[in-house]
């Protein structure tokens, strides 16, 4: 069967069904819970994935590896994503990946949204549409916050998985949901892992600082302030030297586009966003 991994082009649902797809297997956590995925999938969306199975290495060979630092839920969420292009979620159904005798069952806790693990995890293995789609799903829910409460962390774990296996997409997605529904001052801790675990590069390390001086008060984190990043205060510096009229908060500002054009198809989608925020909010 013909592999389309290699030539740019995206697999479509028919030729991933047809006999002879190949199948890979990644061992995901301490406890290298099992993932099954279609090795072209993997390697269209993933430079990271593409070195492991289009390589010369064992890995390659044996069509399994091991992603030991890596959560099981943000893995999945991420194959959520791969096959259907969203990130379905649906809180208190979450599912439970540990070896328990209560394997399989699902969570009843609101605390264990994905979000921040899934960006993290589109941001470290570079998966720029899942980003964007992560973001999509985080901006749509913004009118029932209660249950994405926590989702910064989640989304921020989700963004350095992005990172670290090359999926832009995902990172793209994350960012614009930050900003649809987390419009507002970024936690401490939130930046100091932020400037701890990605690059200088890192667009959502600069949504953080925007965000930040846009909304800078007076905070009650003051063992915490002590910690920041040196880097975090010289790009705050330097942001409020140009931001002086005030900032606007635009998605594209943020993503990493691999080139011209990529932006601007990404700009003219970053368009109807805005007319989607603003309806939204006149909705509120």
């Amino acid at each position: 069967m013909a592999n389309v991994a290699g030539t740019g082009k995206q697999p479509t649902f028919r030729h991933l069904t047809i006999r002879g797809a190949k199948m890979v297997t990644i061992e995901v956590g301490p406890e290298k819970h099992p993932f099954i995925a279609h090795k072209d999938l993997l390697c269209y969306h993933s430079p990271y994935f593409r070195a492991a199975f289009e390589g010369s290495f064992m890995e390659a060979q044996q069509g399994k590896i091991t992603l030991d630092e890596v959560l099981p839920e943000t893995f999945g969420c991420f194959l959520d994503w791969l096959y259907m292009g969203k990130i379905p979620y649906v809180p208190g159904n979450e599912v439970d990946y540990s070896t328990s005798s209560d394997a399989g069952a699902t969570s009843d806790s609101d605390d264990n949204t994905p979000w921040k693990a899934l960006y993290t995890f589109a941001d470290r293995y570079n998966t720029p549409k899942l980003r964007t789609v992560i973001m999509d799903k985080v901006l749509a829910y913004v009118r029932i916050w209660n249950w994405v409460r926590d989702g910064p962390d989640e989304l921020l774990d989700l963004y350095i998985f992005g990172d670290r296996f090359v999926i832009p997409e995902l990172k793209r997605a994350i960012i614009d949901k930050w900003i649809f529904v987390y419009d507002h001052a970024p936690e401490y801790e939130l930046i100091i892992r932020a400037y701890a675990e990605l690059p200088e590069s890192s667009g959502l390390r600069k949504l953080l600082v925007n965000l930040n001086i846009k909304h800078f008060e007076q905070r009650y984190e003051g063992e915490l302030r002590k910690e920041l990043p040196r880097l975090f205060l010289e790009d705050m510096y330097i942001g409020y030297a140009t931001t002086r009229r005030g900032i606007n908060i635009d998605p594209c500002d943020y993503h990493e586009h691999s080139d011209e054009a990529d932006r601007k198809d990404a700009s003219r989608n970053g368009k109807r966003w805005g007319e989607r925020k603003r309806w939204m909010f006149i909705q509120e």
